[in-house]
């Protein structure tokens, strides 16, 4: 019985770990990780967190696009995307 206790206790607290290291991860992406944005005819740069419906995402190559960001119901359109290949890590 008690052995039953620890391993639930030490997986609660694995758990709890893991999701406050990933919610640290993601504000560090949202302040860090920005792109070239083109807003009301202005070309900017802003965080990922600042992007919003209707804004023109200019993606580089190399550039990394959070799937979190736009699998929430809103909708994707890519334009212009010779040879487009994608890496779902």
């Amino acid at each position: 019985m008690v052995a039953v206790v620890v391993v639930v206790m030490v997986t609660a607290f694995n758990d709890w770990s893991k999701e406050r290291q990933f919610r640290g991860l993601k504000k560090r992406v949202e302040k860090q990780h920005s792109f070239s944005v083109v807003r009301d005819a202005i070309s900017t740069q802003l965080v990922v967190a600042d992007i919003v419906v209707g804004d023109i995402c200019i993606i580089k190559y190399g550039d990394a696009l959070p799937r979190l960001y736009f699998s929430g119901g809103g909708w994707l359109t890519l334009h212009d995307v010779p040879k487009l290949s994608v890496d779902s890590k």
